[in-house]
């Protein structure tokens, strides 16, 4: 029975890399082609009081330059984006350069989207069973695909705890 148990946990593991986003254009972006990257996951709001972050991250991906990802999830999960997908481009234009912007798509509950799911089931990504607690969570994921960081909203993208996460692994 164990050895069934574990089969099938086994199974229904997923990578990171077989994972699919889609861009706010509709565009598929599939997570495979940031392998050998780190890629830091965001969930964003508009209207969050926590929304200068943003200006943060990107100066986070300007330090890191190619090495890292930054997928920017926009949600209104916790009652903060109010916006459609076209005026969330529309306000999110000084980042376009820094940060991919992804769909407006909840994190949280049995309509996450796919990424979050799996972000939220250890089964899936063997590791967490994370559970977002408010706008602007960062995940952070090696260039093996594996989760090696979950910092809260309230930590700053440039403080030195997410420099050195992002420098020494």
């Amino acid at each position: 029975m164990i050895v069934l148990i574990k089969a099938l946990i086994l199974f229904l593991q997923v990578s990171f890399y077989n994972l699919q986003v889609t861009t706010t254009d509709n565009s598929p972006l599939s997570l495979s082609q940031f392998r050998d990257k780190k890629v830091l996951i965001v969930n964003i709001a508009s209207e969050s009081p926590r929304n200068t972050q943003l200006a943060a991250l990107q100066s986070l991906k300007n330090r890191f330059g190619d090495s890292l990802v930054i997928l920017a999830m926009p949600s209104n999960s916790f009652g903060h984006e109010p916006l459609s997908d076209s005026d969330i481009k529309l306000s999110f234009q000084p980042y376009n350069n820094s940060i991919i912007l992804l769909k407006k798509e909840m994190v949280t509950g049995p309509q996450a989207n796919t990424l979050y799911q799996w972000l939220a089931s250890k089964i899936q990504n063997k590791y967490f069973d994370i559970i977002l607690t408010g706008d602007f969570e960062k995940i952070l994921v090696d260039e093996t695909g594996e989760i090696i960081g979950i910092f809260s909203p309230l930590m700053e993208p440039l403080s030195p705890r997410m420099i050195q996460s992002i420098s020494t692994h």
